[in-house]
């Protein structure tokens, strides 16, 4: 398109020079001029006899003739006619050669620098299209980042919304765990029979204990094992060691608010005079000590510990005292 509008161009310039006037000669301007005041009346003037012209004026007058316009006159005729240019100079031919190569050069130069002008122009209309969907390109990665960052932020927010509902979901369930889970206590703890004793030292000497427990908690327990054990001493161990582990038959449970008889326990072997003598003057203390073992509705496990001192409460009734003894390790409940 660019290239057709140059052309165009070009053939409208070049027809203005071939179709231009050409200059009047001065030569025929002057016979002209000289023919005009000739003929006033439309008619020619005789001429008036003159004198003989000289040898040196007939040279130049035939001279003359030659460079001016040769005139064709009819004697009987008012009109005059043309019928010759002049011929050109040579450096008139090469003025006007020289004219007319600048003019092309000049065309051809316009040409080029409005096709140059186009070029540019869609160039630059193709730079703001590129730029531009670049600039649209970079727009949308921003909004889709900005997308991005918003479910990321949505995904995280769920993720400690659903920590937190986790959280407390466990929470909740640990307290109704708490609440509705079965707990064993230590119901009752005492010497079986020392009525039929002939002595005190004769009860101490192999003493017999009897062990229950109640369920305080809503739901059933399922007892596992239990084991008691006893030490005649000045103190606990630091660490309880159970000896007697007893297991309990498949699916003994004891339902809520109810007692359990767990048994009743002996020492393994006697206890010698003198220990007998020291418990009696509290020198020394019988110890007893144990577990229970029990499940709750939903496979969890919890234990029942306690840590007893026995101490003679009156010589003559043969009764006792049970005293809650010994560490965290021997009285902690789970």
């Amino acid at each position: 398109m660019d290239m057709k509008i140059g052309f165009a161009v070009f053939a409208a310039l070049a027809a203005c020079l071939v179709c231009a006037p050409r200059p009047t000669p001065t030569n025929q301007k002057a016979t002209n001029a000289t023919q005009q005041n000739a003929r006033p009346d439309k008619r020619v003037a005789k001429p008036s006899p003159s004198p003989t012209p000289s040898a040196n004026e007939n040279t130049a007058q035939n001279t003359a003739n030659q460079k001016s316009t040769t005139i064709a006159a009819n004697p009987n005729v008012n009109d005059i006619r043309i019928v010759g240019l002049p011929k050109r100079s040579t450096g008139e031919t090469v003025a006007l050669v020289c004219t007319v190569i600048l003019t092309l050069a000049g065309i051809i130069g316009i040409i080029v620098a409005i096709c140059t002008l186009f070029k540019i122009r869609d160039q630059a209309t193709e730079t703001a299209k590129s730029a531009k969907a670049a600039a649209d390109g970079v727009e949308a990665i921003n909004r889709q980042a900005v997308i991005m960052e918003r479910q990321t932020k949505a995904t995280e927010d769920a993720a400690i919304a659903a920590k937190d509902n986790a959280e407390a979901a466990k929470t909740l369930a640990q307290i109704a765990a708490e609440t509705e889970r079965p707990r064993l206590m230590l119901h009752h703890i005492g010497m079986s029979d020392t009525h039929g004793m002939a002595s005190l030292e004769a009860v101490l000497q192999y003493p017999a204990v009897d062990i229950a427990v109640k369920n305080f908690g809503k739901t059933e327990a399922f007892l596992v094992s239990h084991s008691v054990d006893f030490i005649c001493g000045e103190a606990l161990p630091d660490e309880p060691i159970y000896r007697h582990r007893t297991e309990w038959p498949p699916e003994t449970v004891v339902e809520y608010g109810k007692t359990q008889f767990i048994g009743t326990f002996r020492p393994d072997d006697l206890i010698p005079p003198n220990d007998i003598k020291a418990i009696i003057d509290r020198s020394k203390a019988l110890w007893i000590y144990g577990y229970v073992l029990y499940r709750d509705y939903f496979g969890n496990y919890h234990h029942m510990r306690f840590g007893k001192s026995v101490l003679v409460k009156s010589r003559e009734d043969r009764t006792f005292y049970f005293w809650e003894c010994g560490n965290k390790k021997y009285t902690e409940n789970t």
